[in-house]
């Protein structure tokens, strides 16, 4: 764990740590901000394909 960081802070900082290393692999790469009202639905998404135990094909 990183030096006086919590562990969700630090969890968190590895992500974008992350993430920032792969965009810069890209050629072209943009962020935008999402509203919650916009992310509430890719939220129930990403939640029900966390629930679902069997592979499935999205359509």
């Amino acid at each position: 764990m990183l030096q006086g960081k919590s562990s969700a802070k630090a969890s968190l900082e590895v992500i974008i740590t992350d993430c920032f290393n792969l965009v810069s692999l890209l050629n072209s790469c943009s962020f935008k901000f999402i509203s919650l009202t916009c992310n509430r639905v890719a939220h129930v998404v990403a939640k029900y394909a966390i629930s679902i135990e069997h592979l499935t094909t999205w359509q």
